[in-house]
């Protein structure tokens, strides 16, 4: 099956399509730093024969935090604690990604530090924030702090990053003409709206060379009225892939969504893979190496997603945090699907497990 089989990302040999879409773990400290359980958490998952796997969702200010137990790369004094979890990696066959974000407004006020930031004052109704409009300098020093963390992951070990430019965050947020509503550089038309994802992008290739992968998670619709339309996700991944992108994962919706982001009880096949529609359309009019996730869980879905080049690898979260061990399960014929059940109560501020499995 070609979602089992090895495939060649730049210069990197991986040995399956599988990827560990990342989430937040909630198992970090106040300062953003990793907890023991962290190392626990992807010791497990290095150890699961999966091509790529990803650590969310590292803040790269003080101010870009959203949830509490959230991990950090803002600061070089972070460096050494990225390296203990690096390390875990060392003789592991999977590459290890550190998705990089800024909360933007999707921020919770109690746990948030500074002022609240967003490419336009547009009240958040699931956050309950009202953000401050950026200045440009002000969007111009989160470009060189996402540089900066990306440059401090490549110290701590890591073989690339992943932008978060999905879920209504604030690299969303800058893409989106839902959210963004300037008329400047950063914004008026999509191309504009792509610029600081862009200078991004370019940024981290000057600063840490073309091997280091950089990669972007987007969305490939918002799901809500004005929000970012399929077109407009297809034309801001191909000035992504312009500015030198390895890679795209794609997902869709963020807090206000009605659909929201992760969609609960995936039961059946035709439930599976619900943004494979939305992946097609990038892989195929923008051809660059791209991933998709949402729902997948039967084998079977998975590879016939592969082989109709509707995306060229599958990206699961859910599923590998009660089964880490699932690919090799598959390569062994043990199991044909993932047994998540979709509950989403894995996604809980007292740390991140199945809590069907442990209560």
């Amino acid at each position: 099956m070609r979602v089992l089989e090895p495939m060649t990302l730049k210069s990197h040999e991986l040995i399956n399509r599988f990827i560990r879409s990342a989430t937040c773990e909630y198992m970090a400290d106040e300062k953003g730093v990793p907890e023991d359980r962290f190392m626990e958490l992807y010791s497990q998952l290095a150890s699961g024969g999966i091509g790529i796997v990803i650590s969310g969702y590292a803040y790269v200010m003080p101010n870009g935090k959203s949830n509490p137990g959230q991990s950090a790369i803002y600061s070089d004094e972070l460096i050494p604690a990225w390296k203990k979890v690096t390390r875990v990696f060392q003789d592991s066959p999977s590459l290890f990604l550190l998705q990089i974000v800024h909360g933007g407004r999707q921020v919770r006020p109690k746990h948030h530090q500074g002022p609240i930031w967003a490419p336009s004052a547009v009240p958040d109704h699931a956050y309950k924030t009202r953000p401050r409009e950026m200045t440009v300098a002000q969007i111009e020093e989160v470009g060189e702090a996402f540089i900066q963390a990306a440059d401090r992951a490549k110290q701590a070990g890591f073989d690339g990053v992943q932008l978060h430019v999905a879920h209504g965050y604030l690299l969303s947020q800058v893409i989106s003409p839902y959210t963004n509503r300037r008329n400047d550089a950063y914004g008026g038309d999509q191309k504009k709206r792509t610029r600081l994802v862009v200078d991004i992008i370019n940024g981290i290739k000057k600063r840490v060379g073309d091997e280091f992968i950089v990669s972007a998670k987007i969305n490939g619709e918002d799901f809500v009225p004005g929000g970012l339309k399929p077109e407009q996700a297809v034309a801001s991944a191909q000035l992504m892939k312009n500015a030198g992108l390895d890679l795209i994962e794609v997902s869709g919706g963020m807090a206000e969504s009605r659909l929201g982001v992760v969609r609960r009880d995936i039961k059946s096949i035709d439930q599976e893979g619900y943004f494979r529609q939305h992946s097609r359309m990038i892989c195929r009019k923008v051809k660059i190496p791209t991933a998709v996730v949402g729902g997948f869980r039967t084998l079977s879905v998975m590879e016939q997603t592969i082989s109709s080049g509707e995306a060229d690898f599958i990206s699961l979260c859910r599923p590998f945090i009660r089964e880490p061990q699932l690919v090799l399960h598959f390569e062994k014929a043990a199991q044909q699907r993932a047994s998540c059940v979709s509950c989403n109560r894995c996604f809980n501020p007292r740390g991140l497990r199945c809590w069907q499995l442990d209560g």
